[in-house]
């Protein structure tokens, strides 16, 4: 008799460096992502990363399944995608759930209006 693998890994601490991969808000309005990364690292009780132009960080705290992204910062830097940095950052201000899922993190706001996925960076 063989088991398959568990797909929705139970709750643990969230570190690391990710990737966003896909940015879907209002539900149903996938943007379209620039060419240069937006990443994501977390470290304990903060986050930082580049937002594909700015630089950006901020505070995070995690209880189980929920999180929370808070004072976010970033630098000012005038950017042609600057519009897809606006709405990454408004979107993770707002997540506060997440799931880990065949190896990619999803962020979810309380509505499950707004959905960031990443892939983590090795």
């Amino acid at each position: 008799m063989k088991f398959k693998k568990k797909i929705d890994e139970e709750a643990k601490i969230l570190s690391g460096k990710w990737k966003l991969i896909s940015m879907v808000l209002e539900k149903d309005m996938a943007i379209q992502l620039s060419e240069k990364p937006i990443t994501l690292n977390i470290s304990k009780n903060k986050i930082g990363g580049n937002g594909g132009c700015n630089s950006y960080g901020g505070d995070f705290l995690q209880k189980g399944k929920t999180v929370k992204f808070s004072r976010i910062l970033s630098t000012k830097m005038w950017c042609d995608n600057g519009v897809i940095e606006s709405q990454y950052l408004n979107a993770l201000g707002k997540s506060v759930s997440y799931r880990l899922i065949n190896e990619q993190l999803i962020l979810t706001d309380e509505k499950k209006e707004n959905t960031l996925v990443f892939e983590e960076i090795k």
